[in-house]
């Protein structure tokens, strides 16, 4: 049996030539963002937006007659290789040292910052027109706080203090908390354990696994490394990532989570600073694809008003929810309610993680093309929205 031909060289150089396009245009508009304290995201996810074939793009292509603008198999292979990095350098970069320094409000403030809005959109499912699969994977995307967003967020104001330090550490351990929504989330959509010992079953068996493959991985990952060579530490680094993706994927979890994972081990190597600076310079030139493609994916059309006033109702409860799960725990933290505020407010940007759950969720046809842009739009306003609101808050201060 044949299989199937990819494009041509011609047809995979305008794939690239239009991906390049793309990136060039959400590089120029990130940059504006983040001057005006929107965040480089939001602009290179616009940039995705107007170019991609859904908007101006597809007028382009029309033009010319040709697929300049499309998103082939290749350009979504970048894409996912573009997220899979993206997600290991955030593990590599912060590693096991936020779930030892938080203590147990930063650790609370975390699960409840992630609960919450998880467990409202559950509730509200049948005002979204979404079953109890769609609802908890929705909700594992719109659970966590951007770590990129408050960490430049952070440095930028150049804050300190009790207020600071659970934000940090309260934001890198609800991506954990999050990615494990996640994997119960694709777990209840696979079994369809619809019914509530199903769905205690899946809780169970992807809980306990995710926390017996954590713990193992930074114990013996870090031992295995160090006994290679330095000269071979990068390509260590690619076997050991690849490698608890596969086991992971084997047993049911997505790739973004073994990426995790992955970082997180590596970070308790002796020699992760020189995979750090390697991840840096990586991301670099690939880091923005996935954020790209994210936005070229958002079609406003299919969308239509329902698709809208969904997305309205997501970020009312994405907002709502992470600021009452977050505050009592800053507030116990600090004892002072404008910092606690402060700390709260700084928690409802989204981002990366976000949009990485709802891309592959995607991809997976776990949600479709309507859901898939109005969960989009809301991770996009949620970051706008958040940051505007920490701006005032922390001029409050």
């Amino acid at each position: 049996m044949l299989e199937e031909q990819g494009p041509t060289s011609q047809e995979l150089g305008l794939e690239l030539l239009g991906l390049s396009l793309m990136i060039l245009v959400g590089k120029v508009l990130g940059d504006v963002t983040e001057k005006y304290g929107y965040g480089r995201i939001t602009g290179e996810l616009l940039g995705g937006m107007i170019m991609g074939p859904f908007a101006l793009g597809g007028i382009i292509n029309g033009l010319l007659n040709v697929k300049l603008f499309y998103l082939g198999s290749e350009v979504l292979f970048l894409s996912q290789l573009s997220v899979i990095f993206l997600v290991f350098a955030s593990g590599l970069e912060h590693g096991s040292a936020p779930l030892r320094r938080a203590g147990a409000w930063g650790a609370l403030g975390a699960i409840m910052g992630a609960l919450v809005p998880f467990a409202l959109i559950v509730a509200i499912r049948d005002y979204l027109s979404l079953n109890l699969d769609v609802s908890m994977i929705v909700g594992s995307a719109l659970a966590p706080t951007s770590l990129a967003v408050v960490s430049g967020s952070l440095q930028s104001a150049r804050a300190n203090g009790k207020w600071a330090d659970f934000l940090l550490s309260a934001s890198a351990i609800d991506d954990v908390v999050s990615l494990i929504l996640l994997s119960i989330a694709f777990g209840v959509s696979e079994s369809h354990g619809t019914t509530l010992v199903g769905v205690i079953k899946v809780v169970a068996f992807y809980s306990v696994a995710w926390i017996i493959i954590f713990v193992t991985s930074i114990k013996v990952v870090p031992f295995l490394t160090s006994r290679v060579g330095g000269q071979y530490i990068l390509e260590m680094s690619l076997v050991v990532l690849f490698g608890i993706i596969v086991i992971m994927q084997a047993l049911g979890f997505s790739p973004i989570i073994a990426a995790f994972i992955a970082g997180v081990s590596l970070s308790e190597f002796s020699g992760s600073q020189r995979l750090q600076e390697f991840s840096r310079s990586f991301l670099l030139v690939f880091g923005s694809i996935f954020f790209v493609v994210v936005g070229a994916e958002f079609d406003l059309a299919t969308m239509g008003l329902t698709g809208l006033l969904a997305s309205l109702i997501m970020i009312a409860a994405a907002l709502i929810g992470k600021l009452a799960g977050v505050l009592p725990f800053a507030y116990a933290m600090t004892r002072n309610g404008k910092e606690s505020v402060l700390a709260g407010t700084g928690m409802e940007p989204r981002g990366e993680v976000g949009l990485a759950i709802a891309s592959a969720a995607l991809q997976l046809g776990f949600i479709d093309q309507r859901c898939y842009s109005a969960l989009t739009l809301s991770l996009m306003l949620t970051t706008i929205l958040g940051l505007i609101a920490y701006s005032r808050a922390i001029r409050m201060l």
